[in-house]
């Protein structure tokens, strides 16, 4: 696969804006390109790729992406290429197309997690085309809100946006209400980076609807850690990037309450509950916040978390002469350093 031969100019190859408007093209107008044929596909072999892929997405979950994406990537090289080339169209190879979508998805967030921007992209389109071919528009739409994902901690608000509203309009709200929720959440923090309030209010107020409608039996699989918690995330990032920190701190704090098995959201929602306290001008307890995350951050192999400790230390900086913004610099800065 795209990173299984560990050379550098695709382990350190960048993000590019050209790459996903081809892919955001070829999502629209792309037939699948197999043909219709009986396949050797077996229940079995969908049944391992399905395990594999789980288990991958606890691991990442659990402690972060590197070193589980090295395996997951032996995985799909030694075990899903090969039964992915004896596919055909039957039911059973849509199914094995569904699991490698998922588990490249997963792949391409443990990248991302290492910041391995050019990497994830990279998987982030190949899981859009199994999609396309395994006849899962639902699923393709869910890779569009990670590729928005993505776009936002790039601080790509416009191209975020873009990818939200794509996968807003390809989400079917009746039958997989919880892809369209994520992709107006994703949109409304895109409005916020960029400063659009309005539109903002507006698609927070839209997607409490869709959330609304989400059940345990419209929820596929593949986004059953989707809850309250996260929801609540969302909706608080988008007050805290519009400055609103009243508006952000209910949010947040559930979001923090409910984050205790899950380190790397654990790490997300302090860093957020830390900027919350800077604009309300509680530099203590901004302080404070930051050492919890340093201290969940220490514990898990993710660059993600370690960029929440960045901009805390960032919107701390101008206030490095009191002493507990010091006691939280100094801890922090090894493990930024390392």
């Amino acid at each position: 696969m795209f990173d299984s031969t560990r050379h550098t100019s695709v382990l350190q190859g960048d993000y590019s804006l050209e790459a996903l408007n081809a892919a955001f093209m070829d999502w629209f107008l792309r037939e699948s390109k197999y043909e219709r044929t009986a396949s050797k596909i077996t229940e079995l072999d969908v049944a391992e790729v399905t395990a594999a892929t789980q288990m991958f997405d606890s691991l990442d979950r659990t402690v972060g992406g590197e070193a589980q994406r090295l395996l997951a990537v032996q995985f799909v090289r030694e075990k899903l290429a090969p039964r992915l080339s004896q596919a055909g169209t039957d039911p059973l190879s849509r199914a094995l197309y569904t699991a490698a979508a998922t588990l490249c998805e997963i792949i391409g967030w443990m990248a991302y997690d290492s910041e391995r921007h050019g990497v994830a992209q990279r998987y982030f389109v190949q899981a859009l085309r199994l999609a396309k071919d395994a006849h899962q528009p639902a699923y393709g739409a869910y890779v569009l809100t990670t590729m928005s994902h993505q776009a936002l901690y790039l601080k790509r608000p416009d191209q975020a946006l873009r990818f939200a509203l794509a996968a807003r309009s390809h989400a079917n709200v009746s039958t997989v209400p919880i892809v369209a929720t994520e992709a107006t959440l994703l949109a409304a923090q895109a409005s916020a980076q960029l400063g659009d309030e309005s539109d903002c209010r507006k698609m927070i107020l839209e997607s409490e609807g869709l959330f609304s409608q989400v059940r345990p039996e419209n929820t596929p699989s593949w986004a059953s850690h989707w809850t309250d918690a996260v929801f609540a995330t969302y909706v608080g990032s988008c007050w805290v990037d519009l400055g609103k920190p009243r508006e952000a701190f209910g949010p947040l704090k559930l979001a923090w309450d409910a984050a205790k098995d899950h380190p790397r959201r654990r790490v997300y929602s302090t860093g957020q509950l830390a900027k919350v306290a800077v604009l309300n001008g509680d530099i203590e307890q901004a302080a404070s916040l930051g050492l919890a995350a340093v201290d969940s951050s220490s514990r898990q192999s993710s660059q993600r978390s370690l960029q929440v400790i960045r901009e805390v230390n960032e919107r701390l900086k101008t206030h490095a002469k009191q002493s507990h913004v010091r006691d939280f610099r100094d801890r922090a800065r090894p493990l930024l350093a390392g």
